[in-house]
């Protein structure tokens, strides 16, 4: 009986010690993807209790789609937040800061946005 439950035990730990192994892998390819997939603008639109500030939404969408941006989503709050992420990979590196700048200057205004470059669509 004593060894049965020694047997289980170190199978047990064996286990326990694999799963973390493999867990910390997957925390590290994540880790390495998000720093490559990087957005080069990220918008994030929050709230502080009365929702978003939907017209700064409407009106980065309306530029997005006009100057046909590469663009993702991600929803993240119960109000309407919303994260933006701007992908310039097609653009050079001239068009890509005026946009930074044009975006920048669209939604200086509104109080309930954080913009940031290089930055993961996800927060760490």
């Amino acid at each position: 009986m004593n060894k049965l439950v020694l047997i289980m035990a170190i199978v047990g730990i064996l286990g326990i010690n694999e799963a973390c192994k493999a867990k910390k892998a997957a925390q590290n390819s994540d880790s390495s993807a998000s720093k490559s997939n990087n957005c080069t603008l990220r918008i994030d639109f929050y709230s502080i209790g009365a929702g978003t500030d939907y017209k700064a939404i409407e009106s980065l969408v309306k530029y997005i789609e006009t100057n046909k941006i590469a663009y993702e989503t991600k929803p993240w709050g119960r109000e309407g937040e919303v994260i933006y992420c701007l992908k310039f990979n097609d653009r050079s590196s001239k068009e890509a800061k005026v946009i930074k700048a044009e975006v920048k200057k669209m939604l200086a205004n509104s109080q309930l946005v954080r913009i940031e470059e290089d930055a993961p669509i996800v927060k760490q």
